[in-house]
């Protein structure tokens, strides 16, 4: 890429994040505790960001997945699917918290409703 092309570049929206990391250690596992605050910011428009991740680092699925239930109980959290570039697109688009269509769910034959 020569020089005058990327002068021309400019970033979408920007990220800025704050990291606390926590190890959490118990009988046996390691899991990583990663608070992110910050904000990703279009220059027009800004969206806070305050999130939780627990990465595994040893052990298995099981003790994740426990201490991820723990969390729930004590904060007021909720589970999202979306990483921070995906709702910095958004923010671009105007779409955050758009309604979506939903997929048809496809039930195997021993599947109830």
């Amino acid at each position: 890429m020569n020089g005058k092309l990327r002068r021309q570049l400019k970033p979408m929206f920007e990220t800025w994040v704050h990291r606390t990391v926590y190890p959490i250690a118990k009988r046996g596992h390691i899991i990583e505790l990663a608070i992110d605050q910050g904000k990703i910011d279009t220059g027009v428009s800004s969206l806070p960001l305050c999130e939780l991740e627990l990465e595994l680092r040893r052990g298995n699925e099981a003790d994740l997945f426990s201490v991820a239930r723990e969390l729930v109980h004590v904060l007021p959290a909720r589970l999202v699917l979306k990483s921070k570039s995906e709702r910095g697109y958004e923010l671009i688009d105007e779409e955050l918290g758009a309604p979506v269509k939903a997929v048809p769910v496809d039930l195997t034959g021993c599947a109830s409703t």
